[in-house]
Order: structure tokens, then C-alpha cells, then sequence
């Protein structure tokens, strides 16, 4: 089973989730980070859930993106370092809404593949974008898949 590195803390209060997200300027993509809540923000609503989870593998392994799902629990585009390639592959995670693992895919070819965004799509599925330089016309090319309900394309 592919084991991903990801720290998860998540806390959500009244079926609604903030969180601190770093986002790159597009002119000079440097990461420009928001500001945290304030201590009394996050005190004064009592939180439905909290707690950290960490799946991690021998080699390098990132989150790039989450999202909490409407029927519960979250999915989270990631990458991992293939040990049968040595390169980098795009990982999705389905978690339940504990953090528990209710599926996991890898995608992506003999090269770098990567994910660093995903959103759920009405009707089920997600969108995921990011990078490749298995697939495309150049080096490294933006990639973006739609995978169904399940991770699969």
C-alpha cells in the first residue's frame, strides 16, 4: 500500500473550514502566505473534529491540495516519489472525515507527474491540475485530469 507523507490538522466548526493557504503570485511566484485566524476566533466555536494524520513512504512524499467533500471527509491531491520509477508520481487520497484512508490512486506515467490542485466537480469526481513531462509538448507541461468518484480516469 503506498504510504504518503501528509500532516493533516484540521479543525471545523459549524460544517465550515478555514484554513491557511499559501498562494503563488503569479508575477514572480513567490508563495504569499494569508494570515492566520486570530487565537479567540478559533476558541469561540466549538470544533466538530480535530486531528492530525501522517502516511509517508521512504521517499518524498507532498500535499499540495485539499478539499473537504459535501458528503463528508476530504480528498487530497498529492505526490509521491515512486520507487519503481524514482521520479515523482500524482497521488490522490480519499479520507474519511477522521482521516482515515478510504481510497488511494497513483497517476501519471514513467516521469514527473504532479498534482498541485483539486476540486470536486458537481456530479461527483474531481478536477485535478498540475504538472507532467510524461505526457505533453515540452519539458514540463500543465496538466489537468478529471477522475470520477472512485479516482479513476
Amino acid at each position: 500500500m503506498l504510504r504518503l507523507l501528509v500532516f493533516l490538522v484540521l479543525a471545523f466548526a459549524a460544517g465550515t473550514a478555514t484554513a491557511d493557504v499559501g498562494v503563488f503570485d503569479q508575477v514572480d511566484r513567490e508563495p504569499v502566505m494569508a494570515a492566520p485566524p486570530a487565537a479567540a476566533d478559533c476558541a469561540a466555536a466549538p470544533a466538530t473534529c480535530s486531528w492530525e494524520r501522517a502516511f509517508g513512504g521512504p521517499f518524498e512524499d507532498r500535499a499540495y491540495g485539499i478539499a473537504a467533500l459535501a458528503c463528508g471527509g476530504f480528498v487530497v491531491a498529492a505526490n509521491t516519489r515512486s520507487p519503481a520509477t524514482g521520479h515523482d508520481d500524482a497521488c490522490l487520497l480519499h479520507l474519511d472525515d477522521t482521516g482515515a484512508i478510504r481510497w488511494e490512486r497513483v497517476l501519471g506515467g514513467g516521469l514527473w507527474d504532479r498534482a498541485m490542485a483539486i476540486q470536486a466537480v458537481p456530479g461527483g469526481g474531481f478536477v485535478l491540475a498540475g504538472t507532467t513531462t510524461t505526457q505533453g509538448f515540452g519539458y514540463e507541461d500543465v496538466w489537468v485530469l478529471c477522475v470520477d468518484a472512485n479516482g479513476r480516469l
